[in-house]
């Protein structure tokens, strides 16, 4: 079954540095999210790259502040996060190791998700190595964007747990899903040298598994 996600994307940021007009988005992130209990949170995060067209700036202060807001949002109420992360992988790992000293449980979502990975095989490698993160993340891959690199591509799949793996199109055209999940799922499969059918197999498995808390 579909999951639907709701959530202040960092393209928008721009719209939210006033604390007034946050606060008020933010309230109606949390009433959203009390009236339908199958949304996740999402997509948030951070994009170092991005510039907004009439200001011409990356609103990258705003763009923190909202992602760590919305992830205390999701981590009270136990929904999972799509996570949007451009050159910004550095603060997010010690963001999100830093969590990891809280003992309480509700100091983290259920499952966090990497879409479209664009990050370092050495970030995936220090995240999967912090205990509170291990069995709660997955990295997700997109024909339309992660293949434009394919020597960077195969590196990250060469080291991703098939358990922590997930396949995306990021297409808005749903004709196109199905050859683009099919494209990143043959990679997958050679990089990591398990046959196809154990590839879908698996990551329908992680798909449920990342939404299993609604």
């Amino acid at each position: 079954m579909p999951c639907p996600g709701l959530g202040i994307h960092p393209y928008h940021a721009h719209a939210f540095v006033e604390p007034e007009v946050r606060a008020r988005a933010l309230q109606v992130l949390v009433q959203e999210l009390e009236k339908d209990r199958s949304l996740y949170v999402g997509e948030i995060g951070i994009d170092k790259a991005f510039r907004n067209k009439q200001t011409k700036q990356n609103e990258f202060h705003t763009m923190r502040v909202l992602f760590e807001e919305q992830f205390n949002i999701a981590s009270v109420m136990q929904r999972p996060i799509v996570i949007h992360n451009v050159r910004a992988h550095g603060y997010l790992l010690d963001f999100l190791r830093g969590r990891g000293r809280d003992t309480n449980e509700l100091a983290l979502p259920p499952k966090l998700y990497f879409h479209a990975y664009g990050g370092s095989v050495e970030t995936v490698k220090e995240l999967l190595r912090v205990e509170h993160l291990r069995d709660r993340v997955y990295f997700g891959f997109a024909r339309s964007v992660n293949m434009r690199n394919m020597q960077k591509l195969k590196s990250l799949l060469s080291v991703i747990p098939k358990y922590n793996l997930l396949l995306e199109s990021d297409a808005e055209d749903v004709d196109q899903i199905d050859t683009d999940l099919e494209a990143v799922m043959k990679v997958a499969s050679q990089c990591s040298g398990v046959k196809e059918s154990d590839i879908c197999r698996q990551t329908i498995e992680n798909a449920l598994g990342m939404f299993d808390t609604l």
